[in-house]
């Protein structure tokens, strides 16, 4: 009896401590560094240590701890089985494989582990204080690299050495209002505050108009969730920081580009243009068979096609440092998955922008967790909607979001009820 006392003791010691340890501080080390481009080792290991930990679970319980007829995991999975469909039909199978092990094992990998270890609002909290501190993090970092690398000593700007932080700060910055809105102390409200209107202005420095406008759009979703609540003190404080800092920023440090960028945003971009006809045209001349199931997830037919399409228009190939790609998600992804992929990605965020609504407007979860469900949706519209538009987009990013929805609309299911209600700024 006492050894069978002392194996259940064990058991639920790995099932109930270790392994949901194991997941979640895994997950926290693959996104400090997924954004960076060193430490590579870690992500490897913050990216399959927590998976092993979940099987390992699994088998300990003889079962999954995950609902697969949720409408969020199901169109994940046919989004992921349409990318092996497109490679499998590539005429670079390897290569196209290759790629999906790459970016979709890791998505759903991501998705998987982030929506099982994070099914509470309390470990959902700590991942979202990580992701604003993230946030804060680069907003520095973005600072620092504008001033020794990007601005050059006569005055003008290199945008390259700072445009990977567009991207980034317009996939993190939504969180910070969260943080502001369920922190306790003064001080911590001032943190926030400031956080975020640094934020703002360092994003303007990047010089690229697509997180410009996804930044705007959780903006306004923010927006207009707390005018919805009354929460306009707080969002007055943002605003009235964020104007003050970006004024100061923008007449301190020399941007010459953001105001040609801004009226070029407003008029119109002919390389982008020139781009979609291009790819639709692709598209409309191409193949029944690669109009459903794409031509495969390399970029390497991707841009051959593009330079026979290009010196069929005009004689001659493109120059030598031409932008090849469509700089537009949708696009890419229907050339590479074809109709079937582009469509179950539509399906993704409809599935996922309707299930995140409708849980934000349950009555049963308090202010706080309804904050956190906005913090939530407003990445996932701002980037893999609006941004999405003008460029292509990375997918493990993409992988905690859907984690992250998974787990929040399964704490909603359960019932899982957290008195953090959200203080007044």
């Amino acid at each position: 009896m006492n050894n069978a006392a002392f194996n259940i003791r064990k058991t639920d010691c790995w099932i109930q401590t270790i392994l949901p340890a194991i997941m979640e501080y895994g997950i926290y080390l693959l996104a400090i560094f997924l954004f960076t481009g060193k430490g590579e080792t870690f992500r490897s290991i913050g990216l399959y240590l927590p998976p092993i930990a979940l099987v390992a679970m699994a088998h300990i319980k003889k079962g999954w701890d995950i609902d697969w007829k949720n409408p969020l995991f199901l169109i994940t999975i046919l989004f992921c089985l349409s990318a092996i469909l497109s490679s499998l039909l590539s005429p670079e199978i390897g290569a196209s494989l290759h790629f999906f092990k790459r970016t979709y094992v890791k998505l759903f990998l991501i998705f998987l582990v982030v929506a099982t270890a994070f099914d509470s609002f309390s470990s959902m909290r700590r991942l979202l204080t990580l992701f604003a501190a993230l946030a804060l993090f680069f907003t520095v970092l973005t600072y620092y690299d504008y001033v020794t690398k990007a601005l050059t000593g006569n005055g003008t700007v290199i945008y390259n050495n700072v445009r990977a932080y567009n991207c980034i700060l317009a996939y993190l910055l939504p969180f910070i209002p969260y943080k502001l809105l369920t922190s306790r102390t003064k001080q911590e409200k001032i943190l926030w505050v400031v956080g975020l209107s640094a934020g703002i202005p360092a994003l303007l420095l990047t010089g690229f108009r697509g997180g410009w406008v996804s930044m705007f759009v959780s903006i306004v979703i923010w927006g207009v969730w707390l005018v919805s609540r009354r929460g306009y003190r707080p969002l007055l404080f943002i605003l009235a920081g964020t104007v003050i800092l970006t004024s100061f920023v923008l007449t301190t440090l020399p941007a010459p580009q953001i105001t040609k960028r801004i009226h070029q945003g407003i008029s119109t971009t002919g390389r982008y243009e020139w781009h979609w006809k291009a790819y639709a045209r692709i598209f409309n001349d191409a193949p029944l068979i690669r109009k459903i199931a794409g031509w495969g997830l390399t970029k390497k037919i991707m841009i051959k096609k593009y330079k026979e399409w290009y010196k069929a228009k005009t004689g001659k190939y493109p120059p030598k440092n031409y932008p090849l790609n469509p700089h537009d998600h949708f696009l890419t992804l229907l050339f590479k998955q074809g109709i079937i992929g582009l469509f179950l990605y539509l399906c993704l965020i409809f599935v996922f922008a309707g299930s995140m609504v409708r849980a934000i407007n349950n009555k049963d979860i308090s202010s706080a967790q309804k904050a956190m469900g906005i913090a939530i949706l407003c990445p996932f519209i701002g980037e893999y909607v609006v941004h999405a538009l003008v460029e292509d987009m990375r997918f493990m990013p993409l992988g905690f979001l859907l984690g992250m929805a998974g787990g929040y609309l399964e704490s909603i299911k359960r019932g899982a009820h957290d008195n953090n209600a959200c203080a007044p700024l």
